[in-house]
C-alpha cells in the first residue's frame, strides 16, 4: 500500500510538472530514449535499477499494466515478459542488477566514511609524557593533547587538531600548521584532500576556560558572551567571523574542492558571498571547480545555472572527470519516454 501511495504521488509530480519542461532552452545535453511506455503500463521505481557510468548506463525497468498486473522487464532496452506475478519479474530483474545503482538524488556533500586506523599506532606518547603522531614515517609533536584526526581518503594527510599549553593547532602532515584561538569543534577536508575548514566557538583558549574557576561574575558573563561567537578557520590560515546563532552548515561539495558555508539566508563560497536558486540545499547543489555553473534539483526541477530546466530526476548521479563536473539523470518525459540525459558543467 505504501509502495502505491509513493507511486501516486511521484506519477503527480511528473504529470503536473513535466511537460512544462519538455522543450528546454540552453545548452542541449546528450539525450537518449531508454523506454517509451505504452498505453496502460507505469514503471516499478523501487523495483527498477538505474546505472550511471562515465562509459556505459544501465538500466533496468519493471513495468505492470494495472495493480495486478501482468508485468514486463525492461533490460536495457529489450523488453521481456508478460510475467503474470510481481516475483517472475523480480528475479529476472534481479539478474540484472549492477554493483552501484543509483539510488534517488545524490547528496552533493562531501562526506566520506571515517578511514579505519589503529590508533594505538597513530596517537601514542614521547619519553616525556607528551602525545605525539606517527604518520607516513614522520613524527608530529609532542603536544600536550591530541584532540581529534582524520585521514584523507588517498591516506596521503592527515589532518589533526591538538593542545599546547594556552595554544590550539589546526595542522595537517603535509607541513601547514595554523594557531586557532578558542574551542574547536568540527573539521571537514575537500575530496582531493588539501584543503580543510576547522569550525571554531569563542576566542579563549582551553586553558583561559580553565582559569575562569573562582574569577568574578563579570569575567564570567564576558567569557560565556564570547562563546556565543562562531569562526570558520582554513588549513591556509584564513578566519572567518565572527558569526552568531546564524552560522549554519559548512561543507565540501563532492564535486569541487573549495569550501562552502552558509550564515543566514547567504551562502559563501570560500569566503565570498553567491547566488543561489531560491529554497537553497547544500545537498541539491552540485557546482563545478571554478564555481562559475552549478545544477540544483528540487521537487519540481532539475535546474542548470545557464537557464535550463529538466524534469525532476527519477535517480541523478555526478562524477568528476578531467577537472569537469558530468551528471547523468533519468526522467519521465510526456508521461511515457524514460529518458537518460548526460551534462558536463
Amino acid at each position: 500500500m505504501k509502495r502505491e501511495l509513493w507511486m501516486a504521488a511521484l506519477v503527480f509530480l511528473i504529470s503536473a510538472f513535466g511537460w512544462a519542461f519538455a522543450q528546454p532552452q540552453g545548452t542541449a545535453p546528450a539525450r537518449t530514449v531508454v523506454y517509451s511506455l505504452e498505453p496502460g503500463e507505469e514503471i516499478l521505481i523501487p523495483e527498477s535499477t538505474l546505472c550511471f557510468s562515465l562509459d556505459a548506463d544501465h538500466v533496468t525497468l519493471v513495468i505492470t499494466k494495472g495493480k495486478e498486473g501482468p508485468f514486463f522487464v525492461i533490460l536495457d532496452g529489450v523488453k521481456k515478459g508478460p510475467f503474470n506475478k510481481l516475483a517472475e519479474a523480480m528475479k529476472i530483474a534481479d539478474e540484472a542488477k549492477c554493483d552501484k545503482p543509483v539510488k534517488g538524488n545524490e547528496c552533493n556533500k562531501y562526506n566520506p566514511a571515517p578511514e579505519a586506523m589503529d590508533m594505538e599506532s597513530i596517537v601514542g606518547r614521547d619519553d616525556a609524557g607528551g602525545q605525539i603522531i606517527r604518520f607516513n614515517g614522520k613524527t608530529y609533536g609532542p603536544y600536550a593533547m591530541i584532540l581529534n584526526v582524520k585521514i584523507t581518503a588517498d591516506k596521503s594527510r592527515l589532518y589533526y587538531i591538538a593542545a599546547e599549553q594556552d595554544k590550539t593547532w589546526f595542522a595537517c602532515t603535509d607541513g601547514r600548521k595554523v594557531q586557532v584561538g578558542g574551542m574547536p569543534e568540527d573539521f571537514k577536508f575537500s575530496p582531493n584532500g588539501r584543503n580543510a575548514l576547522l569550525k571554531i566557538t569563542g576566542t579563549l583558549s582551553m586553558a583561559a576556560m580553565q582559569k575562569l574557576a573562582g574569577q568574578s561574575p563579570e569575567k564570567v558573563a564576558a567569557a560565556m558572551k564570547d562563546m556565543e561567537k562562531k569562526f570558520l578557520c582554513s588549513i591556509d590560515g584564513r578566519t572567518f567571523g565572527p558569526f552568531g546563532e546564524d552560522l549554519g552548515e559548512f561543507w565540501f561539495p563532492a564535486t569541487a574542492n573549495a569550501f562552502y558555508y552558509k550564515v543566514g539566508q547567504k551562502v559563501y563560497r570560500d569566503g565570498i558571498v553567491i547566488t543561489v536558486p531560491e529554497g537553497f540545499s547544500a545537498c541539491a547543489y552540485y557546482p563545478s571547480e571554478d564555481g562559475k555553473r552549478y545544477a540544483y534539483y528540487s521537487y519540481e526541477f532539475l535546474l542548470f545555472s545557464d537557464g535550463t530546466k529538466f524534469p525532476f530526476p527519477l535517480g541523478l548521479s555526478v562524477r568528476t572527470s578531467n577537472g569537469g563536473t558530468i551528471l547523468k539523470w533519468a526522467a519521465l518525459e510526456n508521461k511515457k519516454d524514460l529518458v537518460v540525459y548526460q551534462k558536463t558543467l
